[in-house]
């Protein structure tokens, strides 16, 4: 594709933006969205995914030990190998367009600037004070505002933030940790609202916990069996939670505080995991069990579903470019895709 062809391609789509994220969620306006899969590029249990400030798609492909960048239109990529047995998992991107990824395997939080020969890395205290028993770090979030990166140091009840603008360190620790609770948490997520707060999604506890800029800690108890999963900031600044035990998604309200929650579009099959809030207030989940993806209209209390293409693809991450495309990748078919407004086929390179 000519270069002018492609910046006129990514021109229209991003003028598009709102009303095509609106459409997708409201299944109304245009040709029906579609789900796809690309053919390439193919990852190794893929858990990661997010978008950076230039369009592009990173993906941790985590059995590799490997940072994968695609490019939305062209669907090239390439690929960035960490040290062995990184295994990275979460990811999200600065406003720099640096790279944030939690190093599960080896306890890290690790930062890829595009071009640099290495990543910087970031240890936790509790790396230091019990080098026999790795934390688990899985979870990645920013607080944009604050200019941290917050991340989770598993299974116990402790997350932990790091300066975005920190420099890499040979020894020592940098940040902070912060308990939230008495026991085992397995935190599972992270998400940081306008205010600063930290929102962390305690998988083991059935429990919702808000930690604030000042260090206040607030639980949101839920049912037994809810076994939440993923948390989100939507722009109103709602959050929203996917409760994988009970089958639903969960709304907080910012300013009560209160919360519903909504049955799963494939009930007692749906396992919902990931999640991640559009532009336009859309609530994208993937139901792990029912194989498929999902958009919530908060408007209108109503889903859209798509099923995945590959059966049992295992989709345990989920990101909303600028565009309102949906881009998720599934663990256990190794494959990216994405459910978008369709595109001539010659554009898509997909299956």
């Amino acid at each position: 594709m000519a270069v002018r062809e492609l910046i006129g391609v990514v021109m229209v789509l991003v003028a598009a933006a709102p009303a095509a994220a609106a459409e997708l969620c409201a299944g109304t306006g245009g040709e029906p969205p579609q789900i796809t899969e690309l053919a390439d590029p193919r990852f190794t249990f893929p858990t990661g995914i997010t978008t950076a400030p230039d369009g592009a798609i990173w993906v941790a492909s985590t059995l590799a030990d490997q940072l994968v960048r695609v490019e939305p239109v062209s669907r090239r990529s390439s690929a960035v190998r960490l040290p062995l047995r990184s295994h990275p998992v979460g990811l999200a991107a600065d406003a720099e367009g640096r790279i944030w990824f939690a190093a599960s395997g080896v306890g890290l939080l690790g930062r890829l600037t595009p071009g640099a020969a290495r990543a910087a890395e970031f240890p936790p205290a509790s790396l230091l004070q019990k080098p026999v028993s790795l934390p688990f770090v899985s979870a990645v979030a920013l607080d944009r505002r604050g200019g941290n990166a917050w991340f989770t140091v598993g299974p116990e009840a402790v997350v932990a933030s790091v300066p975005i603008a920190s420099e890499h360190l040979r020894r020592g620790a940098v940040g902070r940790e912060v308990t939230f609770g008495p026991r085992r948490s397995r935190p599972q997520a992270l998400a940081v609202d306008a205010d600063g707060a930290v929102w962390v999604a305690g998988l083991a506890d059935d429990a919702l916990t808000r930690i604030g800029p000042d260090g206040g800690i607030r639980r949101v108890g839920l049912p037994a069996g809810s076994r939440p999963r993923g948390v989100a900031v939507a722009p109103d600044g709602d959050v929203w939670v996917t409760l994988f035990g009970s089958h639903r998604l969960l709304r907080v309200e910012r300013a009560s505080g209160e919360t519903q929650s909504w049955a799963m579009p494939s009930g007692a099959r749906s396992n919902p995991w990931a999640i991640a809030v559009d532009a336009a207030g859309g609530v994208w989940t993937s139901e792990f069990t029912a194989n498929t993806v999902t958009c919530f209209d908060p408007r209108r209390a109503r889903f859209a579903t798509w099923s995945v293409p590959t059966r049992g693809a295992g989709v345990r991450a989920l990101a909303v470019d600028a565009v309102g495309r949906a881009w998720f990748v599934g663990s256990h078919s190794g494959r990216l895709g994405l459910v978008a407004p369709p595109l001539p086929r010659d554009r898509m390179g997909a299956r």
